[in-house]
């Protein structure tokens, strides 16, 4: 019974990870009960829980060691940068602070099982369904004829009295369901169209899946995400060869929605393909493209400033309100940029090449282990889910590491090695 009790609050903290955006309390632009950060304070209490309130001293070391070096030497630039914004850095700590002990308590819980497992992962897709449903909705209220509560009113500081994100493609206006960016919901349904299409378990009656499953690729698809429909092909590609049927599938529905505007769609394509092979990206007049790829060089530039521990956590800003950046006309008034498209640009600018190691060393220690534990010959399609997951994350750029999207699919990978761990230990 308690196993259960613990299982539901869990599950209730994965949705309450879906909603960044919403604050039950804000302090000024500070918000107090942000809807992600309780859902993760809940985990990271239940983890504990799950251990007998015990530490695991297996690697805490090496998780340490990662921690430090992405958080302590830029902190350092409090004393040579007047600037530098200690309260920023402190918030940023904090939220890298709750992923670290979240996924170290999650790879060390002791009494998780299959069954567990298999709960969890059939609760991801009834609640990508629901996240689909409510996209499908939107997608009906914002192309053809407008429906009632269309949107949701957000009340997070940063986001406040905001509503989602209503961008085009062509004359298509894309849906974001619960998400602020449709972006956002198309990165957390690579995960729940990974289980469905990929795995043996029965999660769902076949009719009922296939209708789950036809829901969820039309949101995923409606997204318009170009960076995360690349993601799951690649992904697709590399870990299910055998299944080059659903890659078809996706990719015929892809050429669907281009040809819904096929003007648009056709002479973007030939300008990028033009901008790529002529005169170049940087002298795109792709709006998209010139914003992110501004980002990205600005950010590099930052970092080639600040080698060793960059500006610090959360200040990015300090090192892009000083730079020129020649003509471009979305920069050319203003060129201060707070975040990076590119999460792994971002960590090397604001932590330098100390915290791009700490970064290497918390997704190496999670390789490692499933390579390893990948040699036992069972249950593949989990090692191959983890393996979906990591990759995802790491050819999903646009969201930063502490994105509560990307904490959810975090603990999904180490939940399972958590998994493999006891399967051995008790084969032993």
């Amino acid at each position: 019974m308690r196993i259960d009790f613990q299982l539901l609050v869990f599950k209730f903290a994965l949705i309450l990870l879906l909603f960044p955006t919403i604050s039950l309390l804000n302090i000024g632009d500070f918000p107090i009960l942000r809807l992600d950060f309780i859902g993760q304070i809940l985990i990271l209490v239940l983890l504990i829980m799950a251990n007998n309130f015990k530490i695991e001293k297996d690697h805490l070391f090496l998780f340490a060691f990662s921690l430090f070096l992405i958080t302590i030497p830029n902190f350092f630039n409090l004393f040579f940068n007047e600037e530098f914004n200690s309260f920023a850095y402190f918030k940023m700590f904090v939220q890298i602070s709750n992923l670290y002990l979240i996924s170290f308590f999650a790879i060390n819980c002791k009494n998780i099982t299959k069954t567990i497992i298999d709960s969890i992962l059939a609760f991801v897709i009834y609640l990508g369904f629901a996240v689909s449903i409510y996209a499908i909705y939107q997608f009906i209220s914002y192309n053809f004829f407008e429906l009632p509560y269309s949107s949701l009113i957000f009340s997070s500081p940063r986001f406040e009295n905001e509503v989602s994100v209503q961008s085009h493609w062509g004359g298509v206006i894309r849906p974001s369901s619960v998400f602020y960016e449709p972006s956002h919901m198309g990165f957390f349904l690579q995960f729940v169209l990974i289980i469905l299409i990929f795995f043996e378990q029965k999660y769902l009656k076949q009719n009922f899946k296939k209708f789950v499953l036809a829901t969820c690729l039309f949101s995923f698809i409606a997204s318009l995400s170009l960076f995360n429909y690349f993601s799951l092909i690649v992904t697709i590609l590399i870990f299910y060869k055998k299944s080059y049927k659903w890659l078809i599938l996706v990719l015929l529905s892809l050429l669907i929605f281009y040809l819904l505007d096929l003007d648009y769609g056709t002479k973007r394509i030939i300008n990028l393909a033009q901008d790529f092979f002529g005169d170049g990206l940087i002298n795109s007049n792709d709006g998209s493209v010139i914003r992110r790829l501004g980002k990205a060089i600005l950010t590099f530039e930052v970092f080639h400033n600040n080698p060793f521990t960059g500006t610090g956590l959360n200040n990015l800003i300090l090192g892009t309100k000083n730079l020129i950046v020649q003509d471009w006309d979305i920069y050319s008034e203003n060129a201060v940029v707070s975040y990076s498209n590119l999460f792994i640009l971002q960590i090397a600018a604001e932590t330098g090449v100390l915290g791009l190691v700490g970064v290497y060393i918390f997704f190496y220690y999670f390789w490692r282990h499933l390579k390893n534990f990948e040699k036992l010959g069972v249950y593949p399609n989990y090692i191959i889910f983890a393996k979906s997951v990591f990759l995802i994350n790491l050819l999903s750029q646009d969201l930063p590491l502490v994105s509560p999207f990307r904490i959810l699919s975090f603990l999904l990978m180490f939940l399972i090695i958590a998994f493999f761990k006891n399967y051995r230990k008790n084969e032993i």
